[in-house]
């Protein structure tokens, strides 16, 4: 079965003039989309057909404290898929630019771009929420977040307990999805991560002395 693969990169609006070059620069100037993304599918199509990998940009916007210490913005959201980069004036890119004559400004195009105003709710129905109907239909699907320190990844995956990433909402899509096939006994047990085996009424017994074990164990540690 082949394995469809989801990059999530998170990039920061804001550039701080003092921190050193750009990260990136003219040689990087290019298409990093991989495939024409999720804009030209319909809500309901599979991506089995598609291209392997896809690559969208979330762009962090620029923080209130950094706006009080000298942060200048440098990318700019062109389109659905493309954004462009500036080096901020005082820069050091920008001062090595002007001397070489080197191109200021690059575009980028990837197969999706969410902007900084981008809801968690909005970048899971983008991004993330085909990809799981594809991998609850039997598909694999890979979903991973990529970016520097500080650009927001936590943020997308994890969330806060009033607006939830991506995992929470995957897990709760997840099980919901099987919420009516449940196994309602307990006599399976994991056998080697790739098999299980039946339990007897005794080896059910200890399995849940053991769970109500560590419950207390976990209440008086918290």
């Amino acid at each position: 079965n082949t394995v469809s693969i989801f990059i999530i990169i998170i990039f920061k609006l804001s550039y701080r003039i003092e921190s050193g070059p750009m990260l990136f620069r003219g040689t990087l100037d290019g298409d990093y989309r991989g495939v024409n993304c999720c804009l030209s599918r319909s809500s309901g199509e599979s991506l089995e057909s598609k291209e392997r990998i896809h690559v969208c940009l979330r762009v962090k916007p620029i923080l209130e404290l950094e706006k009080e210490h000298d942060t200048q913005g440098c990318v700019s959201v062109v389109d659905s898929t493309s954004i462009i980069l500036k080096a901020p004036k005082g820069s050091k890119t920008f001062r090595l630019s002007e001397k070489n004559l080197r191109q200021l400004v690059q575009k980028f195009t990837f197969s999706q771009v969410f902007g900084p105003k981008t809801t968690q709710e909005e970048l899971f129905d983008g991004a993330v929420k085909q990809p799981m109907l594809d991998f609850l239909r039997g598909h694999s699907r890979l979903i991973f977040t990529y970016g520097v320190t500080n650009a927001g990844k936590t943020h997308t995956y994890r969330g806060t307990d009033e607006d939830k990433g991506i995992l929470p909402r995957t897990l709760d899509m997840l099980f919901q999805s099987i919420e009516n096939k449940l196994y309602p006994d307990m006599n399976l047990k994991p056998h080697r991560c790739r098999d299980y085996r039946n339990l007897s009424k005794e080896e059910v017994q200890e399995e849940i002395s053991l769970k109500n074990s560590l419950l207390r164990l976990l209440k008086e540690v918290l």
